[in-house]
């Protein structure tokens, strides 16, 4: 009788110590990126009314979503966060402008980190110019989407969980930071030059 299951977790053993080997810190760092933002994305969407189904899809499809980026596991968190807030929403007499921020920037790290380790896989050698330019890309869309949301909702008179002589200073950094940001990829060389 062949013993079929010491082959198989020799094989993995095998491949786990060869990927090991390959990895690089910043392909995994994408994978770990996918992984969280998902989770952050998922539990305040479905809410603390379904905390345990929250946990479970959380902590289920964005893992899957990080080990697989091909495929429709990225779609399907997207999926369920926004119906999940959809929900939420029409559940709750006021919704979290807070959670709604929370989602929609865990939502664009997602779709962003998982998009990019299609093409840079966690064994790729990605030069630190490279890196740099899609780590700020990405965070001055983070943090502009923040800003702007922060920014309606002091206009609109929203309820935000924090006093104001914590946001006044928390809003006027986040938008030195996107400026500054947008003057970095303003100035700096084009592929062309």
């Amino acid at each position: 009788m062949v013993n079929w299951w010491s082959d198989w977790t020799r094989y993995a053993r095998t491949r786990y110590a060869a990927w090991r080997r390959r990895a690089t810190g910043f392909g995994v760092a994408l994978r770990v990126l996918v992984w969280l933002s998902g989770v952050a994305a998922i539990i305040p969407a479905i809410g603390h009314q379904n905390l345990r189904m929250a946990l479970m899809l959380a902590a289920v499809l964005p893992l899957i979503a990080a080990l697989r980026p091909t495929g429709p596991w990225v779609a399907l968190v997207t999926t369920v966060a926004v119906l999940g807030w959809f929900l939420t929403t029409i559940a709750e007499d006021t919704p979290s402008f807070v959670a709604a921020l929370v989602i929609a920037g865990s939502l664009y790290l997602h779709h962003a980190a998982a998009t990019v380790s299609l093409d840079w896989t966690s064994d790729a050698a990605i030069s630190p110019e490279t890196r740099r330019r899609w780590t700020v890309r990405t965070g001055t869309t983070v943090a502009g989407g923040a800003a702007t949301g922060l920014l309606v909702a002091g206009l609109t008179g929203q309820s935000l969980p924090l006093p104001a002589g914590v946001l006044l200073p928390t809003g006027i950094t986040l938008a030195l930071g996107v400026i500054g940001g947008i003057v970095y990829l303003a100035r700096r060389p084009g592929p062309a030059d």
